[in-house]
């Protein structure tokens, strides 16, 4: 799969390592690669990603954890990415 974030930022996080993802970087994931993303609240643009895949299956979907309200806000978010980086 890969990911474009069209517009706004989120948090990415794949294979356990998380990162600021803003508006116009684009992200591949490979196959079995475990990924997800979370928008900090408040946010005042949110964010809108564009997937393009060659085949969607439900199947294919592993819900590690439901999803949620994410519970950082943004400054918490980009110092804990600085901290990784």
């Amino acid at each position: 799969e890969t990911f474009r974030i069209v517009e706004g930022s989120c948090v990415l996080e794949i294979d356990g390592v998380q990162r600021l993802a803003i508006a116009g970087e684009s992200f591949r994931v490979k196959p079995n690669q475990w990924h997800w993303f979370g928008v900090p609240v408040p946010s005042e643009t949110g964010c809108t990603i564009l997937e393009v895949s060659t085949a969607h299956e439900d199947a294919d979907v592993e819900r590690r954890r439901p999803s949620e309200l994410f519970k950082y806000s943004s400054s918490d978010v980009i110092a804990r990415v600085r901290n990784t980086e």
